[in-house]
């Protein structure tokens, strides 16, 4: 099945304002699509306040939501400052590019499992 049959993963990029994390994880993820052959839409999102970070349950900038699901999720970790994510036994402040690639492919799947599911039920 090709990319384009498949909708593009929504993709959303949560921040704090002038985060230096937010260009690199950018730049990654356009490459880490490419890699995954996933077709993507991208919104960045500043989170204004502390206030705010709690009601959304923001992890830290930058927290990346792919389809609304943050893959790096930790268990209530919420924060207004900076996240880091671990790769390799060292942090970074993006995902590397073989965890986004993984990331995308993981929820490209997961858009195919409804299609599947209803082109089955439609056979029966």
């Amino acid at each position: 099945m090709s990319t384009s049959t498949i909708r593009p993963a929504d993709i959303m990029v949560l921040h704090v304002r002038d985060c230096p994390s937010v260009t690199p994880l950018l730049e990654r993820l356009l490459v880490a699509a490419d890699l995954a052959g996933v077709s993507i839409t991208t919104t960045l999102r500043v989170v204004e306040s502390e206030s705010e970070a709690r009601v959304i349950a923001f992890a830290g900038s930058p927290t990346i939501l792919i389809d609304g699901n943050d893959p790096f999720a930790s268990e209530g970790v919420t924060s207004f400052g900076c996240r880091l994510y671990e790769s390799g036994g060292r942090l970074d402040g993006a995902p590397s590019m073989p965890q986004l690639t993984a990331a995308l492919l993981a929820a490209s799947s997961a858009r195919l499992r409804p299609a599947a599911t209803e082109q089955t039920g439609m056979l029966r």
